[in-house]
């Protein structure tokens, strides 16, 4: 009874150990995605204008509704 004990110990401790593990690889992959940037969103020197029509950007933002919308039809398909 006491060896049961005794293993059952051990392994819990393994299985913590194990579970910490994966947790800090998991918060350090986040941190380091988070660390990455776009030289467009980061802030660069460079600044980029562009001039747009309001029918373009219209068509655009059109685009992207359509696209969010087949994208979320797809994940309910599934």
């Amino acid at each position: 009874m006491r060896q049961h004990w005794l293993i059952n110990s051990l392994i819990g401790v393994a299985l913590f150990v194990l579970a910490s593990l994966v947790m800090t690889s998991m918060t350090i992959t986040q941190a380091q995605a988070q660390t990455v940037s776009l030289p467009s969103l980061g802030g660069g020197s460079e600044e980029e204008t562009a001039e747009v029509s309001g029918e373009e950007f219209q068509a655009s933002l059109n685009d992207v509704i359509t696209m969010l919308e087949n994208e979320e039809a797809a994940h309910r398909a599934a």
